[in-house]
């Protein structure tokens, strides 16, 4: 590369706002677009399309969320392999969202409980982190667990989710941190212990990785 900037870049005035690159000219933006336009917490919650060369007032509008989410946003996760997810994150309250996906249907929202949380694309399948027992077609995933989602089967029938478990919390460990790679999930899990008073010990480091 030339280590330059393209001709024509985007430029975006200095606000509360979010962007994802969606394709090499595309971004989806979330900003105030209109005056006053935010959040009762103070967020966009307006997403457009924005293509390169073009006014913010020619950015076609792809979600709406609500004046009283807390904010909504575009994101795009890009595997190892170059498949693409691109969606938007909808943020309800503090502690619910919902997320939506670009399919050949269009925006099409993903039928996750509010309380559970996208957390990494790898190998073509989403991952998710139920913040709540989730129960799907009578089979249980606890709440902390890391499961997988296959993108192809998402992208045909979004309703009808066929979740495969990675990670499953036990009585005295927990899910800390999902980290992808090109092609595998490290995740970081804490132990419970407990030591008699002024014992020693010894403490031994690992890594965990997992494949979807």
């Amino acid at each position: 590369g030339t280590r330059q900037f393209v001709p024509d870049g985007f430029t975006l005035p200095r606000g509360k706002q979010g962007a994802a690159w969606v394709a090499e000219d595309t971004l989806l933006v979330s900003r105030e677009w209109v005056a006053g336009e935010l959040t009762t917490s103070g967020y966009a919650y307006v997403v457009k399309a924005l293509a390169r060369g073009s006014p913010l007032s020619g950015a076609t509008e792809v979600f709406r969320g609500e004046p009283a989410d807390m904010t909504a946003g575009a994101f795009v996760f890009v595997d190892g392999d170059g498949h693409r997810v691109v969606g938007i994150s909808r943020t309800v309250t503090f502690f619910t969202q919902q997320y939506h996906l670009s399919t050949p249907a269009g925006l099409v929202r993903l039928a996750l409980p509010e309380k559970a949380q996208l957390r990494g694309f790898v190998r073509n399948r989403l991952l998710v982190r139920p913040v709540e027992a989730w129960t799907v077609g009578g089979t249980p995933f606890g709440a902390g667990s890391l499961v997988s989602l296959d993108f192809t089967a998402v992208s045909t029938d979004p309703a009808r989710l066929k979740p495969t478990l990675i990670y499953a919390p036990g009585p005295r460990d927990a899910l800390s941190g999902v980290t992808v790679t090109r092609d595998r999930v490290l995740t970081t899990i804490l132990i419970k212990f407990t030591l008699p008073v002024n014992d020693t010990f010894n403490i031994h480091f690992s890594n965990h990785i997992d494949q979807p």
